[in-house]
Protein backbone atom coordinates (compact mmCIF):
# COMPACT_ATOMS: atom_id res chain seq x y z
CA UNK A 1 0.00 0.00 0.00
CA UNK A 2 1.18 4.08 -0.25
CA UNK A 3 2.00 3.78 3.80
CA UNK A 4 3.77 1.05 3.28
CA UNK A 5 5.77 2.70 0.34
CA UNK A 6 6.16 6.13 2.08
CA UNK A 7 7.55 4.09 5.33
CA UNK A 8 9.89 1.95 2.91
CA UNK A 9 11.11 5.13 1.51
CA UNK A 10 11.35 7.14 5.15
CA UNK A 11 13.71 3.80 6.43
CA UNK A 12 16.09 3.91 3.31
CA UNK A 13 16.84 7.38 3.34
CA UNK A 14 16.70 8.11 7.26
CA UNK A 15 17.01 5.00 9.19
CA UNK A 16 19.05 2.77 7.39
CA UNK A 17 22.55 1.68 7.69
CA UNK A 18 23.49 2.97 4.96
CA UNK A 19 21.35 5.86 4.47
CA UNK A 20 20.53 8.41 1.27
CA UNK A 21 20.33 11.19 3.33
CA UNK A 22 21.85 14.58 1.09
CA UNK A 23 19.88 16.89 3.33
CA UNK A 24 23.35 18.28 5.33
CA UNK A 25 25.43 17.99 2.20
CA UNK A 26 23.01 20.59 0.36
CA UNK A 27 23.82 22.61 3.58
CA UNK A 28 26.95 22.15 3.60
CA UNK A 29 28.17 22.93 -0.08
CA UNK A 30 26.03 26.47 -0.89
CA UNK A 31 27.83 29.01 -0.69
CA UNK A 32 26.68 32.98 -1.14
CA UNK A 33 27.02 34.28 -5.15
CA UNK A 34 27.31 30.93 -5.98
CA UNK A 35 23.01 29.73 -5.52
CA UNK A 36 20.51 31.00 -7.42
CA UNK A 37 17.77 32.54 -4.84
CA UNK A 38 15.10 30.37 -5.64
CA UNK A 39 17.52 26.87 -5.42
CA UNK A 40 17.94 28.51 -1.72
CA UNK A 41 14.13 28.71 -1.37
CA UNK A 42 13.95 25.01 -1.79
CA UNK A 43 16.30 24.14 0.01
CA UNK A 44 14.88 25.82 2.64
CA UNK A 45 11.64 24.00 1.77
CA UNK A 46 12.90 20.51 1.64
CA UNK A 47 14.48 20.75 5.51
CA UNK A 48 11.67 22.04 6.82
CA UNK A 49 9.33 19.28 5.46
CA UNK A 50 11.56 16.57 6.30
CA UNK A 51 12.31 17.66 10.04
CA UNK A 52 8.67 17.88 10.35
CA UNK A 53 8.05 14.15 8.48
CA UNK A 54 10.57 13.15 10.66
CA UNK A 55 9.16 14.18 13.93
CA UNK A 56 5.92 12.96 12.87
CA UNK A 57 6.71 9.91 12.40
CA UNK A 58 8.76 9.19 15.37
CA UNK A 59 5.27 9.98 17.66
CA UNK A 60 3.38 7.47 15.90
CA UNK A 61 6.27 5.30 16.59
CA UNK A 62 6.16 5.85 20.23
CA UNK A 63 2.49 5.63 20.28
CA UNK A 64 2.96 2.10 17.64
CA UNK A 65 5.10 0.39 20.75
CA UNK A 66 3.09 1.42 23.36
CA UNK A 67 -0.26 -0.05 22.01
CA UNK A 68 1.57 -3.44 20.33
CA UNK A 69 2.77 -3.25 24.39
CA UNK A 70 -0.44 -3.43 25.41
CA UNK A 71 -1.79 -6.12 22.94
CA UNK A 72 -2.90 -3.97 19.83
CA UNK A 73 -2.00 -3.72 16.40
CA UNK A 74 -1.74 -7.86 16.19
CA UNK A 75 -2.81 -7.75 12.32
CA UNK A 76 0.03 -5.49 11.47
CA UNK A 77 2.95 -7.11 9.33
CA UNK A 78 6.42 -7.72 10.65
CA UNK A 79 8.07 -5.26 8.09
CA UNK A 80 5.61 -2.08 8.92
CA UNK A 81 6.03 -3.19 12.64
CA UNK A 82 9.88 -3.64 12.90
CA UNK A 83 10.05 0.27 10.69
CA UNK A 84 7.59 1.49 13.22
CA UNK A 85 10.04 0.17 16.38
CA UNK A 86 12.78 2.16 14.61
CA UNK A 87 11.16 5.18 14.14
CA UNK A 88 10.73 5.06 17.63
CA UNK A 89 14.38 5.07 18.37
CA UNK A 90 15.17 7.84 16.29
CA UNK A 91 16.08 10.74 18.15
CA UNK A 92 15.29 14.00 15.80
CA UNK A 93 17.20 16.21 18.05
CA UNK A 94 20.25 14.38 18.09
CA UNK A 95 19.78 14.45 14.18
CA UNK A 96 19.66 18.24 14.06
CA UNK A 97 21.88 18.90 16.21
CA UNK A 98 24.71 16.55 14.60
CA UNK A 99 23.98 17.02 10.87
CA UNK A 100 21.70 20.10 10.31
CA UNK A 101 23.06 22.88 12.73
CA UNK A 102 26.40 24.48 11.85
CA UNK A 103 27.80 27.98 11.04
CA UNK A 104 26.65 28.17 7.55
CA UNK A 105 23.38 26.58 7.50
CA UNK A 106 22.42 30.33 10.08
CA UNK A 107 24.77 32.02 7.24
CA UNK A 108 22.36 31.04 4.35
CA UNK A 109 19.21 31.74 6.36
CA UNK A 110 19.95 35.23 7.24
CA UNK A 111 21.15 35.73 3.84
CA UNK A 112 17.53 34.43 2.32
CA UNK A 113 16.40 36.74 5.46
CA UNK A 114 17.40 39.82 4.00
CA UNK A 115 15.51 39.82 1.15
CA UNK A 116 12.70 39.31 3.12
CA UNK A 117 10.41 41.90 1.13
CA UNK A 118 10.78 40.04 -2.16
CA UNK A 119 10.35 36.31 -0.63
CA UNK A 120 7.32 34.85 -0.25
CA UNK A 121 4.92 34.72 2.88
CA UNK A 122 5.51 31.15 3.15
CA UNK A 123 9.20 31.62 3.07
CA UNK A 124 9.70 33.68 5.51
CA UNK A 125 7.39 31.81 7.72
CA UNK A 126 9.88 28.33 6.76
CA UNK A 127 13.19 31.10 8.11
CA UNK A 128 11.68 31.60 11.92
CA UNK A 129 10.05 27.88 12.05
CA UNK A 130 13.83 26.75 11.97
CA UNK A 131 15.04 29.73 14.11
CA UNK A 132 12.65 29.05 16.60
CA UNK A 133 13.62 25.56 16.22
CA UNK A 134 16.96 26.28 17.39
CA UNK A 135 15.86 28.31 20.17
CA UNK A 136 13.82 25.50 21.71
CA UNK A 137 16.51 22.68 21.19
CA UNK A 138 17.73 22.05 24.91
CA UNK A 139 21.01 20.79 25.05
CA UNK A 140 21.34 20.43 28.33
CA UNK A 141 18.77 20.67 31.66
CA UNK A 142 19.71 22.83 34.80
CA UNK A 143 20.34 21.11 37.76
CA UNK A 144 17.97 20.07 40.29
CA UNK A 145 17.98 20.69 44.15
CA UNK A 146 17.42 17.62 45.79
CA UNK A 147 16.79 17.38 50.05
CA UNK A 148 19.58 15.84 50.55
CA UNK A 149 22.35 17.48 47.87
CA UNK A 150 22.36 21.23 48.31
CA UNK A 151 22.08 22.90 45.10
CA UNK A 152 25.60 24.38 43.12
CA UNK A 153 25.80 28.00 42.29
CA UNK A 154 27.64 27.06 39.66
CA UNK A 155 25.65 24.66 38.07
CA UNK A 156 24.06 23.80 34.40
CA UNK A 157 21.76 26.36 33.45
CA UNK A 158 18.85 25.26 30.79
CA UNK A 159 21.08 25.58 27.78
CA UNK A 160 19.74 26.01 24.21
CA UNK A 161 20.57 27.03 20.66
CA UNK A 162 19.67 30.32 20.96
CA UNK A 163 23.28 31.84 20.86
CA UNK A 164 24.03 31.00 17.49
CA UNK A 165 21.54 33.32 16.37
CA UNK A 166 23.42 36.28 18.17
CA UNK A 167 25.79 36.74 15.14
CA UNK A 168 26.36 40.21 13.60
CA UNK A 169 24.91 39.22 10.55
CA UNK A 170 21.62 38.19 11.79
CA UNK A 171 21.08 41.58 13.64
CA UNK A 172 21.70 43.91 10.58
CA UNK A 173 19.18 41.95 9.16
CA UNK A 174 16.82 42.71 11.77
CA UNK A 175 17.73 45.78 12.43
CA UNK A 176 16.70 46.74 9.14
CA UNK A 177 13.30 44.92 9.37
CA UNK A 178 12.61 46.57 12.47
CA UNK A 179 13.24 50.36 10.91
CA UNK A 180 11.71 49.65 7.80
CA UNK A 181 8.35 51.80 7.94
CA UNK A 182 6.60 50.43 5.04
CA UNK A 183 5.92 46.76 6.67
CA UNK A 184 4.97 47.89 9.75
CA UNK A 185 1.13 47.41 8.76
CA UNK A 186 1.34 44.98 6.52
CA UNK A 187 -0.12 41.62 7.99
CA UNK A 188 2.09 39.60 5.80
CA UNK A 189 5.50 40.70 7.82
CA UNK A 190 3.56 40.71 11.19
CA UNK A 191 5.44 37.29 11.97
CA UNK A 192 8.62 38.30 10.84
CA UNK A 193 8.53 41.50 13.18
CA UNK A 194 7.34 39.87 16.22
CA UNK A 195 10.27 37.65 15.76
CA UNK A 196 12.82 40.05 15.21
CA UNK A 197 11.72 42.45 18.00
CA UNK A 198 11.73 38.96 20.45
CA UNK A 199 15.36 38.11 19.26
CA UNK A 200 16.33 41.37 19.88
CA UNK A 201 15.17 42.07 23.23
CA UNK A 202 16.75 38.15 24.27
CA UNK A 203 19.64 39.70 22.67
CA UNK A 204 20.23 42.47 24.75
CA UNK A 205 19.19 40.92 27.90
CA UNK A 206 22.01 38.40 27.36
CA UNK A 207 24.61 40.93 26.98
CA UNK A 208 23.42 43.21 30.29
CA UNK A 209 24.51 39.87 31.90
CA UNK A 210 27.52 38.61 29.84
CA UNK A 211 28.61 42.01 27.68
CA UNK A 212 31.25 39.62 26.22
CA UNK A 213 28.28 38.77 23.65
CA UNK A 214 29.27 42.26 21.66
CA UNK A 215 32.74 40.46 21.23
CA UNK A 216 31.52 36.79 20.32
CA UNK A 217 28.55 38.36 18.15
CA UNK A 218 31.43 39.01 15.52
CA UNK A 219 32.99 35.64 15.14
CA UNK A 220 31.88 32.42 13.91
CA UNK A 221 32.49 29.34 16.02
CA UNK A 222 33.45 25.72 15.24
CA UNK A 223 31.68 23.85 17.59
CA UNK A 224 28.02 25.42 17.95
CA UNK A 225 26.76 23.57 20.99
CA UNK A 226 29.80 24.04 23.10
CA UNK A 227 30.07 27.74 22.31
CA UNK A 228 26.11 28.13 23.43
CA UNK A 229 26.76 25.98 26.81
CA UNK A 230 29.79 28.37 27.53
CA UNK A 231 27.67 31.53 26.91
CA UNK A 232 24.81 30.75 28.69
CA UNK A 233 26.86 29.32 31.87
CA UNK A 234 28.96 32.49 32.16
CA UNK A 235 31.94 30.38 31.06
CA UNK A 236 31.54 28.17 33.73
CA UNK A 237 33.93 25.38 33.01
CA UNK A 238 33.54 21.44 34.61
CA UNK A 239 36.93 22.27 36.83
CA UNK A 240 35.17 25.16 38.22
CA UNK A 241 31.96 23.34 39.14
CA UNK A 242 34.17 21.15 40.75
CA UNK A 243 35.89 23.83 43.33
CA UNK A 244 32.32 24.53 43.65
CA UNK A 245 31.47 21.26 45.16
CA UNK A 246 34.50 21.02 47.16
CA UNK A 247 33.79 23.83 48.65
CA UNK A 248 29.83 23.01 49.67
CA UNK A 249 31.31 19.75 50.79
CA UNK A 250 33.41 21.31 53.13
CA UNK A 251 30.90 23.41 54.14
CA UNK A 252 28.68 20.52 55.33
CA UNK A 253 32.06 19.05 57.19
CA UNK A 254 32.64 22.19 59.04
CA UNK A 255 28.93 21.92 60.51
CA UNK A 256 29.41 18.47 61.29
CA UNK A 257 32.24 18.92 63.15
CA UNK A 258 30.57 21.98 65.08
CA UNK A 259 27.99 19.40 66.12
CA UNK A 260 29.68 16.91 67.38
CA UNK A 261 32.17 19.45 68.74
CA UNK A 262 28.84 20.78 71.41
CA UNK A 263 28.51 19.75 75.07
CA UNK A 264 25.24 18.02 74.13
CA UNK A 265 24.63 14.53 75.12
CA UNK A 266 23.88 14.12 71.70
CA UNK A 267 27.68 14.85 70.61
CA UNK A 268 29.10 12.73 73.03
CA UNK A 269 27.20 9.90 71.80
CA UNK A 270 28.78 10.29 68.35
CA UNK A 271 32.26 10.50 69.88
CA UNK A 272 32.05 7.50 71.97
CA UNK A 273 30.66 5.66 68.71
CA UNK A 274 33.08 6.70 66.45
CA UNK A 275 35.86 5.91 69.36
CA UNK A 276 34.71 1.93 69.50
CA UNK A 277 37.08 0.77 67.12
CA UNK A 278 39.84 2.29 68.89
CA UNK A 279 38.72 1.06 72.34
CA UNK A 280 38.51 -2.27 70.85
CA UNK A 281 42.18 -2.71 70.07
CA UNK A 282 43.12 -2.08 73.54
CA UNK A 283 41.40 -5.17 75.05
CA UNK A 284 41.63 -8.24 72.73
CA UNK A 285 43.46 -9.94 75.04
CA UNK A 286 46.54 -12.36 74.10
CA UNK A 287 47.40 -10.64 71.22
CA UNK A 288 48.05 -7.36 73.12
CA UNK A 289 50.33 -9.19 75.75
CA UNK A 290 52.41 -11.26 73.07
CA UNK A 291 53.03 -7.94 70.87
CA UNK A 292 53.96 -6.20 74.16
CA UNK A 293 56.06 -9.22 75.61
CA UNK A 294 58.10 -9.26 72.10
CA UNK A 295 58.75 -5.91 72.27
CA UNK A 296 60.25 -6.57 75.33
CA UNK A 297 62.78 -9.62 74.92
CA UNK A 298 63.69 -7.22 71.75
CA UNK A 299 64.83 -4.19 74.23
CA UNK A 300 66.62 -6.88 76.16
CA UNK A 301 68.44 -8.38 73.40
CA UNK A 302 69.43 -4.80 71.85
CA UNK A 303 70.61 -3.52 75.02
CA UNK A 304 72.75 -6.39 75.46
CA UNK A 305 74.12 -6.42 72.42
CA UNK A 306 75.16 -2.67 72.97
CA UNK A 307 76.74 -3.69 75.89
CA UNK A 308 78.77 -6.60 74.64
CA UNK A 309 79.77 -4.06 71.75
CA UNK A 310 80.82 -1.53 74.41
CA UNK A 311 83.02 -3.79 76.50
CA UNK A 312 84.67 -5.84 72.99
CA UNK A 313 85.61 -1.29 72.02
CA UNK A 314 87.15 -1.05 75.64
CA UNK A 315 89.47 -4.23 75.64
CA UNK A 316 90.75 -3.02 72.11
CA UNK A 317 91.40 0.34 73.62
CA UNK A 318 93.14 -0.94 76.57
CA UNK A 319 95.50 -3.72 74.62
CA UNK A 320 96.41 -0.83 72.25
CA UNK A 321 97.28 1.58 75.11
CA UNK A 322 99.25 -1.01 76.84
CA UNK A 323 101.21 -2.18 73.76
CA UNK A 324 102.02 1.59 72.71
CA UNK A 325 103.69 1.99 76.38
CA UNK A 326 105.81 -1.02 75.90
CA UNK A 327 106.87 -0.28 72.61
CA UNK A 328 108.12 3.24 73.97
CA UNK A 329 109.77 1.93 76.84
CA UNK A 330 111.82 -0.46 75.11
CA UNK A 331 112.93 2.41 73.12
CA UNK A 332 114.34 4.31 75.99
CA UNK A 333 116.16 1.48 77.57
CA UNK A 334 117.84 1.16 74.11
CA UNK A 335 118.54 4.59 73.87
CA UNK A 336 120.32 4.44 77.28
CA UNK A 337 122.44 1.76 76.77
CA UNK A 338 123.87 2.90 74.04
CA UNK A 339 124.58 6.09 76.06
CA UNK A 340 126.22 4.43 79.29
CA UNK A 341 128.52 2.04 77.00
CA UNK A 342 131.67 3.65 74.83
CA UNK A 343 135.04 1.59 73.46
CA UNK A 344 137.37 1.42 75.62
CA UNK A 345 140.68 1.36 73.14
CA UNK A 346 144.35 2.32 74.76
CA UNK A 347 146.11 5.02 73.13
CA UNK A 348 149.64 3.46 72.44
CA UNK A 349 147.43 0.34 70.45
CA UNK A 350 146.01 3.57 68.43
CA UNK A 351 149.22 5.05 67.96
CA UNK A 352 150.65 1.50 66.94
CA UNK A 353 147.95 1.01 64.40
CA UNK A 354 148.25 4.41 63.17
CA UNK A 355 152.17 4.52 62.90
CA UNK A 356 152.65 0.83 61.70
CA UNK A 357 156.19 0.11 59.98
CA UNK A 358 157.47 2.20 57.94
CA UNK A 359 157.18 0.29 54.90
CA UNK A 360 153.09 -0.11 55.01
CA UNK A 361 152.71 3.94 54.90
CA UNK A 362 156.03 5.01 52.34
CA UNK A 363 155.34 4.28 48.83
CA UNK A 364 158.12 2.93 46.85
CA UNK A 365 158.48 2.25 43.37
CA UNK A 366 159.55 -1.30 43.06
CA UNK A 367 159.61 -1.69 38.97
CA UNK A 368 162.89 -1.02 37.69
CA UNK A 369 162.58 2.19 35.22
CA UNK A 370 158.78 2.22 35.41
CA UNK A 371 157.16 5.31 35.34
CA UNK A 372 154.49 6.01 38.04
CA UNK A 373 151.60 6.35 36.86
CA UNK A 374 149.87 10.51 36.93
CA UNK A 375 147.61 9.37 40.19
CA UNK A 376 150.62 8.15 42.02
CA UNK A 377 152.19 10.87 44.63
CA UNK A 378 155.87 11.37 44.53
CA UNK A 379 157.60 10.57 47.79
CA UNK A 380 161.34 10.85 47.18
CA UNK A 381 164.12 8.22 46.51
CA UNK A 382 163.93 5.06 48.64
CA UNK A 383 165.94 5.60 52.21
CA UNK A 384 167.34 2.19 53.42
CA UNK A 385 167.83 1.59 57.23
CA UNK A 386 171.78 2.03 57.13
CA UNK A 387 171.60 5.12 55.31
CA UNK A 388 170.58 8.07 57.15
CA UNK A 389 169.71 10.94 55.11
CA UNK A 390 170.77 13.92 55.41
CA UNK A 391 167.46 15.56 55.46
CA UNK A 392 164.74 13.76 56.29
CA UNK A 393 161.84 13.38 53.47
CA UNK A 394 158.91 15.36 53.60
CA UNK A 395 156.31 12.72 54.05
CA UNK A 396 158.75 9.93 56.02
CA UNK A 397 157.84 9.42 59.24
CA UNK A 398 160.07 9.26 62.11
CA UNK A 399 160.98 5.78 63.66
CA UNK A 400 160.84 5.62 67.16
CA UNK A 401 164.49 3.73 66.91
CA UNK A 402 166.33 6.25 65.70
CA UNK A 403 165.07 8.81 68.20
CA UNK A 404 166.93 6.26 71.03
CA UNK A 405 170.64 6.21 68.90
Amino acid sequence: TEHEMAMGLIDRIFYGQEALDRLPRLFSRWTPGTFTREYLCDLVEIAHVSLKILEENTKRGIQFVKEKKAGGHSNVSPRIAKMKAIAADFDVKVYVLRKIVSNSMITMYGHLMSQYKINATVVNHRIIAMFLRLMRLEIALPEVADSDTPLNPLGTKRVTLEPLLYNMQLIMVMEQILNDSTIRKDKNFESLIQFSTSLMYKFWSAADSNPMLYVECLFRHATPHRFCESVTNMYVSDELRMMAEREILREEQLMQEDEYGDGGEEGANRREEDDDDDDELQFTGDVVRAGSAENQDDNVEDSEASSKTDAQEKDSQETQDETEGNHARSNKRSREESESVEPSIDNDEVQSSVDGPPSKHIRTDTAQGGDSSDDDVDFGPAVSKDDKPKSKPKYAIEDDSDDED
